[in-house]
């Protein structure tokens, strides 16, 4: 199972922990990545065009577990 948090109004942090803490998978779709963090919940990776990424969230993750994807087509 994976879970895939959006960026926007999240459920309850608690409710997003139980959800992560029963996921084989974690992703942050692009902003989603710090409603993660500020749940407690670290993403296995962000995807997106990440402009809505705070530099710390994308720093604390690395290269290696960003996936840029920059057309709006896609992403927006």
């Amino acid at each position: 199972q994976a879970l895939i948090i959006a960026n926007g109004e999240p459920p309850s942090g608690r409710l997003l922990r139980d959800c992560a803490s029963a996921a084989a998978l974690v992703v942050g779709a692009d902003g989603g990545a710090d409603v993660a963090r500020r749940a407690g919940i670290t993403v296995h990776l962000a995807t997106g065009d990440l402009d809505s990424i705070t530099d710390a969230v994308r720093d604390s993750l690395g290269a290696g577990r960003l996936v840029v994807d920059r057309d709006p087509n896609r992403t927006d």
